[in-house]
C-alpha cells in the first residue's frame, strides 16, 4: 500500500498517531525539569494553588487575581489537585494533553475537508512537529489551551456555515469561542471574524 492509500484509508489513525506524536515531543523537552516557567507561569501556578486550598482566585501574595490575566489556565491547573497533584507538576502532561487534542481534532477536520488524505495526513503531521507550537506547549502558560479552544471553535463555525448543523453547533462555536476569551482575551478576535461572516452567509436572519 502506498503512502497516499494508507493517509486516505485511516481518517482516525493518522490524527491520532500525530497527537501521540506531539504529545512525545512536548513531554521530551520537560523530561528532566518540568514545563519551563515564565513569570506568569509563577502566577498561574500560584493562583491554582489558591483554588485547590479553597481560596479562591488568588496569588501566592494573597492579592487577587487581576483582571490582565484572564482565569481559565489556573482554573484547569487546579483540578489536578484533587488526585493530589501539585499544579507545577500538572502542567507539563496537560499542556501535552491539550496540543495532543488540538493536532486530533486539526487532524480530523482536515481529513474530512481536503479531497487528498495525504496531504490532510501530511498537514497533521506538519503540525504536530511544528517547533514553535511544541516550543509553547512546553511552558506552563495558557497558549496552548487558548489554541486548542480556538481550534474547536472554528471548527464548530465551519460546521454551521457549511450547513452541517443546526443552533446547537453554533451555539457550540459560540461557547468554544467564550471559553477561548477566558483562556486570553485574544480570543475577541474569533467573535470579529465570526460576526461578518455569519451576518453574511446565505440566508442569514
Amino acid at each position: 500500500m502506498t503512502a497516499a492509500r494508507a493517509f486516505a484509508s485511516a481518517p482516525r489513525a493518522v490524527p491520532a498517531a500525530c497527537a501521540a506524536l506531539g504529545a512525545t515531543l512536548v513531554l521530551a523537552r520537560m523530561v528532566s525539569w518540568g514545563a519551563a516557567l515564565h513569570w506568569d507561569s509563577v502566577l498561574y501556578v500560584g493562583v491554582a494553588r489558591s483554588l485547590a486550598a479553597g481560596e479562591g482566585f488568588t496569588q501566592y501574595t494573597g492579592a487577587p487575581l487581576p483582571t490582565l490575566w484572564p482565569p481559565l489556565y489556573p482554573l484547569l491547573l487546579a483540578l489536578p489537585a484533587a488526585a493530589g497533584i501539585d499544579p507545577r507538576d500538572a502542567a507539563g502532561p496537560l499542556n501535552a494533553a491539550l496540543f495532543a487534542l488540538t493536532i486530533y481534532a486539526a487532524g480530523r477536520w482536515l481529513a474530512r475537508r481536503c479531497e487528498s488524505g495525504f496531504v490532510a495526513g501530511w498537514a497533521t503531521l506538519a503540525l504536530a512537529a511544528a517547533p514553535t507550537l511544541v516550543w509553547h506547549a512546553s511552558w506552563a502558560m495558557s497558549e496552548t489551551l487558548f489554541v486548542l479552544l480556538a481550534t474547536l471553535a472554528l471548527i464548530r463555525l465551519d460546521a454551521y456555515l457549511r450547513g452541517d448543523g443546526g443552533a446547537s453547533t453554533l451555539a457550540a462555536a459560540a461557547s468554544l469561542a467564550a471559553l477561548a476569551c477566558l483562556a486570553r482575551y485574544a480570543g475577541i478576535a474569533l467573535v470579529a471574524a465570526a460576526l461578518p461572516l455569519l451576518a453574511l452567509r446565505p440566508g442569514a436572519g
